[in-house]
């Protein structure tokens, strides 16, 4: 499931840290079996799962935004209109259970 979520995971084109170099796994022990948890502990993790709503980003200066990998100047205040959830974790679970015809228990 883990090498499923790196291959499948979205990917910036800025600088990394990349999240698909940044998920990992934990077996934890519980009453009734081991337990499995992946994830990343990079913040922008949370943001691809859960997706954002839409929100004003400001400049923190007298400068416009800009994004360096397209090079586009946007003014001083932007009205981003969010992002929807990409909950690749789950999606590549279900491809790994679906491939090997064995369920998580």
């Amino acid at each position: 499931i883990v090498a499923e979520s790196k291959a499948t995971c979205p990917v910036g084109q800025g600088k990394g840290p990349h999240l698909r170099d940044n998920i990992h796994y934990v077996l934890v022990p519980s009453g009734d079996g081991p337990r499995l948890f992946i994830g990343s502990t990079l913040p922008q993790s949370a943001y691809l799962i859960h997706g954002t709503k839409a929100h004003q980003i400001v400049s923190h200066g007298s400068w416009s935004l800009h994004n360096p990998v397209t090079d586009e100047y946007f003014g001083r205040v932007v009205q981003h209109p969010g992002t929807r959830p990409q909950n690749f974790y789950i999606q590549a679970a279900g491809r790994v259970i679906q491939s090997t015809g064995r369920g998580l228990v």
